[in-house]
């Protein structure tokens, strides 16, 4: 069964111009905002 990216023409297109920075930019901002070692209950 094909994913809603696959069959969705307009999120194909804004699949494929995602760039490997854009996507470390998003983890970045990410990991300023939330601290995922506490989240999972593993903080120290």
């Amino acid at each position: 069964m094909p994913g809603i990216i696959e069959t969705d023409p307009e999120l194909g297109v804004a699949v494929d111009e995602v760039t490997a920075a854009d996507i470390r930019a998003a983890c970045k901002q990410v990991a300023e905002v939330s601290d995922l070692a506490d989240e999972r209950g593993f903080a120290e």
